[in-house]
């Protein structure tokens, strides 16, 4: 990870500034996340990769999220990440499904430890209604996961001509489009600064650096642009 993508990646970890990403990127400046709800969380996931059937060797894959916030407003928990790029990933939706997929994962892992107590004969007695396939699964029918959010913010110079769901990049046969018809789609949340002209949905120091941004390749305007008086008044972060 470059020195760029370490900062903006501190930089989100503010609980403030990661609520207004999501609100003007997703819900037009509307007030829906709120920063004293949100709970940081980031952390890494480890898949195992078992080989193939007969092997013992494994091999362990670590998988880094850029900034991961629990939001536990409401009546039950919702997670909510941020993957920021600088540069044009050609495997975007398939990396954020993987975050997606690790995250629910975990959540599944902690669910069957939490119920293990479940699962021995002796509570099982006692739970008449604890079913063999709840046994087998390692979770109750009643079990739900939190559901997972996540938002690519890009900030990179060039525009973004990769994919932005998962079906721009697959091969299908157009000869078989009933078979096509049972593909499931995974849309990449996608925010690209570069594509943007007002940033009016923002409402903290959002608004100035994301302005900035996209004066970069453009000397005389962003002379204009730091005559502003808020360039003055800027987080030291920021």
């Amino acid at each position: 990870m470059g020195k760029y993508d370490t900062c903006m990646k501190e930089f989100l970890q503010n609980k403030d500034w990661f609520a207004d990403l999501f609100n003007g990127c997703c819900f037009q400046g509307r007030q829906i996340i709120r920063a004293e709800d949100l709970r940081e969380a980031s952390e890494n996931y480890v898949i195992t990769d078992k080989g193939m059937p007969g092997k013992t060797r494994q091999k362990d894959t670590e998988i880094i999220r850029d900034v991961k916030m629990v939001l536990g407003s409401g009546m039950v928990l919702q997670v909510l990440a941020v993957e920021s790029q600088s540069y044009i990933d050609y495997a975007m939706p398939v990396r954020c499904m993987g975050y997606d997929a690790a995250e629910y994962r975990r959540q599944l892992k902690e669910r069957k430890q939490e119920r293990r107590l479940l699962m021995n004969s002796e509570i099982r007695l006692k739970n008449p209604a604890l079913s063999m396939d709840e046994t087998l699964s390692g979770i109750l029918r009643s079990d739900r996961l939190h559901p997972v959010y996540t938002l690519c913010l890009y900030s990179g110079t060039e525009p973004w001509d990769g994919p932005r769901k998962l079906s721009d990049m697959m091969a299908f046969d157009p000869q078989n489009q009933n078979l096509q018809s049972l593909f499931e789609e995974y849309h990449l949340h996608l925010f690209c600064i570069n594509e943007q002209h007002i940033f009016d949905a923002f409402h903290s120091d959002l608004k100035p650096l994301f302005q900035a941004m996209n004066c970069r390749n453009n000397k005389k305007k962003m002379i204009e642009l730091m005559k502003d008086e808020t360039y003055s008044h800027l987080n030291e972060d920021t």
